[in-house]
């Protein structure tokens, strides 16, 4: 698992700093402030799951508390990308709609903390493969998963529908990051559902293996998801070394 979670956090490291040398530069651009706290919640959960995927480290932190806290900073992460698409592609959208977003985001992580609460502390923070049959567990899971499910579909159907409205470089930037987030749904939280849904109420796993080809597409999903955000910076900086 350290692999792709550490390919998964470099890829993460790098959008963040890409879009905070850009803020930098451009500091009163509401919608880049957006993208750039979305980057930086997205860096910050995926260290903190790399802290308790490295057993030295894991085992400095109360009760595996870094678990928790990337499940949470991923959710609000999605539910602001939501809504930043959709004002993008909507600009006239209700404002509730907005708060439904966050409302349900708050919601999931309520979820995620209760479940995680109910857990006894030996299998608090037990990663998706570690998680077997225990019901503890496998709700944490299955929370996260349904609303990763709704948000990365959901992410997915806005950036292409913001591609198809774009004829600049971020045409290929929305693609390509729609790209990810279908990998991402498809690869990795569908099957999760299904897998954990089984095993809380049936006691038997109807997609076998989850736990060992998952990781890797989750890994390949982020991957491309970040190099769409970063792709305009990308192409950017070969031009300027050719030149």
């Amino acid at each position: 698992m350290l692999g792709p979670n550490l390919l998964m956090w470099t890829a993460a490291v790098i959008a963040a700093a890409w879009k905070l040398s850009q803020l930098i530069r451009v500091p009163h651009d509401r919608g880049l402030r957006v993208v750039t706290l979305c980057t930086v919640l997205v860096a910050v959960a995926l260290s903190a799951q790399l802290a308790v995927s490295i057993p030295g480290l894991a085992r400095m932190f109360p009760s595996h508390s870094p678990k928790l806290l990337q499940n949470v900073l991923l959710t609000f992460f999605f539910a602001l990308l939501i809504v930043l698409l959709r004002s993008a592609l909507l600009p006239n959208v209700a404002v509730w709609r907005s708060y439904a977003e966050i409302a349900l985001a708050s919601l999931t992580s309520f979820g995620l903390t209760l479940s995680f609460a109910a857990t006894s502390v030996e299998w608090r923070g037990a990663s998706y493969p570690e998680a077997g049959q225990h019901p503890g567990v496998l709700a944490f899971y299955l929370i996260g998963n349904l609303y990763m499910s709704y948000a990365t579909a959901h992410g997915a159907w806005l950036c292409r529908a913001s591609a198809r409205q774009t004829y600049s470089g971020a045409r290929q930037s929305l693609t390509v990051a729609a790209l990810g987030l279908i990998v991402c749904l498809l690869g990795t939280h569908l099957p999760r559902v299904l897998s954990t849904t089984g095993r809380l109420l049936l006691g038997t796993d109807p997609v076998p293996g989850t736990a060992h080809w998952t990781p890797p597409l989750l890994a390949i999903g982020s991957g491309l998801f970040f190099l769409g955000i970063g792709y305009p910076g990308l192409r950017t900086g070969i031009i300027k070394a050719r030149l």
